[in-house]
């Protein structure tokens, strides 16, 4: 009786691997809390490096280390803390960074207000917005064919 070698291989029991929960084993709190504190000069100085401003590398330093603590279940043991806080570190500079992109300085607004042009009353503001679509819009086939033939005869050279 021969025996079929795809039906042997579906039948075989493959050995169950540990899930990433089960694979992890929570850090002693105090064990942590010595790593950390031992770690916590040298996050200082990668923040400083990173955000060049010390009051906001302490800010940063010190988020890390209360994500690190609060998270600290997630770090296998045996594994190195310092990679780990990096990567804790780095993801917050750039979520800061992410979300002040579009943040206005008070400087730039006091250069705004300082200037003439710049208002805040609403029916000039909606002019200019409209003036802004305006020029987005493409431009129909004659008057393109028109502005690249501009374009191109007043070129120097």
């Amino acid at each position: 009786m021969a025996v079929d070698p795809v039906l042997s291989t579906q039948r075989r029991v493959m050995p169950t691997q540990p899930t990433p929960a089960q694979a992890r084993s929570a850090i002693d709190a105090s064990d942590f809390a010595v790593a950390l504190t031992a770690e916590l000069p040298r996050l200082s100085r990668l923040a400083l490096r990173l955000a060049r401003d010390p009051t906001l590398a302490e800010d940063l330093a010190q988020e890390a280390a209360s994500r690190a603590w609060a998270k600290r279940a997630q770090l296998r043991e045996g594994s190195p803390i310092a990679p780990w806080l990096n990567r804790i570190l780095v993801n917050i500079v750039i979520d800061r960074t992410r979300s002040r992109r579009d943040e206005i300085t008070v400087a730039e607004i006091e250069d705004r207000w300082r200037d003439d042009d710049y208002t805040v009353d609403p029916e000039q503001v909606l002019a200019r917005a409209e003036q802004r679509e305006d020029s987005r819009m493409p431009l129909p086939g004659c008057r393109r064919d028109i502005a690249r033939w501009w374009c191109c005869t007043t070129r120097p050279g």
